[in-house]
């Protein structure tokens, strides 16, 4: 978590340690993304008032501990958030606890990745 936490902002350091989520603009879109603590269907696309629209699944390729794969996504989508996307599964959110773990609807909770593009989609099974 050393690492991330060099990498976060002040504002995000702050988000990160009073609710263990930290958000980020996307630089195509300048979408509004909460990235929550863990390594998967952890990144949120927030709408116009802050709420959870939608969840997106990406991570980096190889088996890292959920800072690393948190600084992965954070940098993706703030520096190309179009590439992230492309290979992202993007699920619907449900919940309204925004702390929480998204829920996935219609889907198993997921399994591995899929290879593309040096990030990885979540596939599920």
């Amino acid at each position: 978590m050393t690492l991330l936490r060099e990498w976060l902002s002040p504002q995000q350091q702050a988000q990160f340690k009073e609710f263990g989520w930290f958000e980020v603009i996307g630089d195509d879109t300048g979408k509004l993304y909460r990235i929550l603590y863990g390594a998967a269907t952890n990144v949120h696309e927030l709408d116009g008032d802050g709420q959870p629209q939608i969840g997106w699944c990406f991570v980096p390729k190889g088996y890292l501990v959920p800072g690393d794969v948190m600084l992965a996504q954070k940098i993706a989508l703030e520096t190309n958030e179009r590439a992230a996307l492309a290979v992202a599964n993007r699920f619907p959110f449900v919940g309204d606890d925004q702390r929480s773990q998204t829920r996935l609807v219609g889907m198993r909770e997921p399994r591995n990745c899929g290879d593309r593009a040096g990030l990885h989609p979540l596939i599920t099974r």
